[in-house]
């Protein structure tokens, strides 16, 4: 809450399930509340703290690439984005 206000003009997303018992609801609401624009807000419904990470979060994940693209304002194609790349260890 201290510092949310200073990631502006970054975009924010926050995504979040109403169904979290660990960072509530009304917690996030006003966390988001809290951060200047450019920022989006997804709640989804029924996902759990645990839950929102698979399988909703791969559902979202399309989503998730639109917003990075209209954030960074590059056309980063899906196929690129998603599934990440596996980066190769450096040698040292």
């Amino acid at each position: 809450m201290n510092v949310v206000d200073q990631i502006a003009p970054r975009p924010l997303l926050v995504i979040h399930g109403t169904d979290d018992r660990r960072i509530l609801e009304s917690q996030a609401r006003r966390l988001f509340a809290a951060a200047d624009q450019p920022k989006t807000l997804w709640l989804v419904p029924g996902a759990t703290h645990n839950t929102i990470r698979t399988p909703v979060l791969d559902e979202l994940a399309p989503r998730v690439v639109a917003f990075m693209d209209g954030a960074l304002g590059q056309a980063v194609s899906q196929a690129q984005a998603w599934p990440p790349r596996q980066r190769r260890p450096q040698a040292m």
